[in-house]
């Protein structure tokens, strides 16, 4: 029954950050680079360049913590290769 539940509300939440996401969000954005990151959606491996191009394209719009990201990946060396 919980299952159930917590797996209404996860659709839930993509449906919502889809809606954010066509409305081009910068915190949507943001947030759909860290869900490729961490591989949290549709159970797709983790993918730093994906995320990477998130990040990017969400501080281009202007998202402070996106800025952070993309300087902890340049940092880093994740997804730019």
């Amino acid at each position: 029954m919980c299952y159930n539940l917590l797996s209404k509300y996860e659709n839930k939440k993509f449906e919502y950050l889809a809606k954010a996401l066509f409305m081009q969000s910068e915190r949507a954005i943001n947030q759909f680079g860290y869900l490729n990151e961490t591989g949290k959606i549709n159970q797709m491996p983790p993918s730093y360049k994906s995320a990477f191009q998130f990040y990017k394209k969400a501080a281009e719009k202007g998202c402070p913590v996106a800025f952070r990201n993309v300087a902890l990946y340049l940092q880093n060396g994740y997804g730019i290769s």
